[in-house]
């Protein structure tokens, strides 16, 4: 589970900077700055989620070692 949740979570980070980085290059409007917010708060989120993510699977995989378990 935890791997499955990091994998999500690097995909939504993907997605969120893909989106960061068309809009900056493609779309920018300086007409519109709450855009850039948004588009930065989306990025921002992601990353932490990413972050979480991969501290979750790393406590799993010390949890799975500890146990004896084989671990991915």
């Amino acid at each position: 589970t935890a791997l499955a949740n990091k994998k999500a979570a690097d995909a939504a980070f993907e997605a969120a900077d893909k989106a960061l980085a068309d809009w900056t290059t493609n779309d920018m409007d300086p007409v519109e700055p709450g855009i850039q917010t948004g588009y930065d708060i989306a990025w921002n989120a992601a990353n932490d989620a990413r972050g979480d993510a991969e501290e979750a699977l790393w406590l799993a995989q010390i949890g799975c070692a500890a146990a004896g378990a084989e671990c991915k």
